[in-house]
């Protein structure tokens, strides 16, 4: 016989809920479902290519060590989630309900980290602008002294937004 995780009580092992009894199985649900919730609304979601962290297979999941943390997750692979076990302060959890909720995810802004998209935007623009000025805004010259098509100059600067 195993001992439930959460309370502690005698069980069988049955299911995929072997490490639980049937009331913290129920209450395991429920956190998940919040820390499901809390991911979403903070943009947190699997991008396809990830790898697992532990054996370098394509992730299917986020690894929660600490569901009192819902944002702190590693992506992993099925077996290593499995082989992990459950999150470490499960049991406590399981007692008094998810015990951090962040209301925002910080933004790579608010962490002094330029976002790379409009950093690399803003690179691509003062190359194109330079060249654009060093051909007295003539695009075709542009684009060949760039070694781009016109088309391609033009999409450019369309996306980029300059005149």
């Amino acid at each position: 016989m195993e001992r439930c995780v959460g309370c502690n009580i005698r069980i069988g092992k049955t299911g995929t809920t072997a490490h639980y009894c049937k009331e913290c199985a129920a209450k395991l649900g429920s956190v998940g479902t919040q820390v499901k919730r809390i991911m979403v609304s903070a943009g947190v979601k699997l991008e396809s290519g990830m790898v697992c962290v532990d054996c370098g297979r394509l992730a299917e999941m986020y690894d929660h060590r600490y569901y009192s943390r819902p944002l702190d997750v590693e992506p992993v692979c099925r077996g290593c989630n499995r082989r992990r076990g459950p999150a470490r302060d499960i049991a406590d959890v399981l007692r008094n309900g998810l015990l951090y909720v962040p209301t925002v995810r910080p933004t790579p802004e608010a962490l002094g980290i330029p976002h790379l998209e409009l950093a690399l935007d803003e690179y691509e623009r003062q190359i194109l602008t330079k060249a654009l000025q060093d051909a007295l805004w003539n695009r075709t010259k542009a684009a060949r002294a760039l070694g781009i098509t016109f088309r391609a100059m033009r999409y450019r600067m369309e996306r980029l937004k300059i005149a």
